[in-house]
């Protein structure tokens, strides 16, 4: 029996936020707020990007409410790594479950998510010696589109009288595909003020600023003068945290560099500075380097 337990999707956000909050509330109030549900969501979040597997929603305790506020979170991250992952994990998850359900189940399901499937008059045919029955069927038009590019392809399945019929397990392959879409379709980049804690947790931040940033930060605050050099390099790291978004983008200088150009003031023990910052080593010592950060400017080669 579908419900919202194993597939949060069948329920629409509009409709669970009247219910459990009333008409006023919206996922976006739900996303900005330090909640139970918003703590669910990072939890989730963390746990699906690190082990690249999602749980069912079994034990949630409003899984409808969780499953969009998710979508919500991870849309307005824009973070296409992570959301690329997640949305892998949610959709293997489903798939499995879609597996094990009932015909009629999945008829049911395939209405909800767009797919109109019907029982239509069952035609048999031998394979290896045995019959095979088939009841599962659609118009020829709906099917291709819908299978296109998945293992359950036309040439597969059987067509009589412009309906293809096909089995429970390429209902569910193409309902995984189907699903997969309206997903990525719902984590369109938002203009939704989240959390910060939130931002961090999903991209492996910390709350460390290195420390030479941070003195090039309070000699502006200060309004002291900062050279033209500082100042890019600067620039650039409010760029890669993600601080600032206009601009150009400056490359930031590996630690070795800074401490040539003398704008290094701890020993980190880091190459980069960014790697305090996207889970990095948050232990910094008194300024005493060694010759072990390599002369690369670029933090992606690091």
């Amino acid at each position: 029996m579908l419900d919202e337990y194993k597939y949060p999707f069948i329920k629409s956000p509009e409709a669970e936020l009247r219910r459990t909050y009333g008409s006023s509330i919206r996922l976006s109030d739900i996303l900005a707020s330090d909640s139970e549900l918003l703590d669910q969501v990072k939890r989730r979040i963390k746990e699906t990007v690190e082990h690249k597997k999602a749980k069912p929603y079994l034990n949630v305790r409003n899984p409808v409410l969780m499953f969009y506020t998710t979508l919500l979170a991870l849309a307005a991250i824009k973070d296409d790594e992570i959301t690329s992952k997640y949305v892998d994990s949610e959709v293997e998850m489903f798939s499995r479950l879609m597996e094990k359900e009932t015909e009629d189940d999945l008829i049911e399901l395939s209405n909800i998510l767009g797919f109109n499937v019907k029982r239509c008059e069952k035609v048999s045919y031998l394979q290896d010696k045995a019959t095979v029955s088939l009841e599962l069927c659609c118009d020829f038009v709906t099917y291709i589109r819908a299978s296109k590019g998945t293992e359950a392809k036309l040439s597969k399945q059987i067509l009589v009288n412009g309906y293809v019929y096909f089995n429970k397990h390429s209902l569910s392959v193409v309902l995984k595909k189907i699903l997969r879409i309206k997903l990525q379709e719902t984590l369109r980049p938002l203009k939704v003020s989240i959390p910060k804690t939130l931002e961090d947790l999903v991209k492996g931040r910390t709350t460390s600023i290195p420390p030479c940033i941070k003195r090039l930060t309070e000699k502006k605050e200060k309004k002291e003068s900062l050279t033209e050099e500082e100042s890019q390099v600067l620039n650039a790291y409010l760029i890669d945290v993600g601080e600032k978004t206009d601009g150009s983008k400056v490359i930031v200088y590996s630690c070795k560099k800074m401490e040539e150009k003398g704008m290094c003031v701890a020993n980190c023990r880091v190459k980069n500075p960014l790697q305090l910052v996207f889970k990095g080593n948050n232990s910094i010592e008194p300024l005493n380097h060694g010759n072990d950060g390599k002369d690369v400017e670029d933090i992606k080669d690091d």
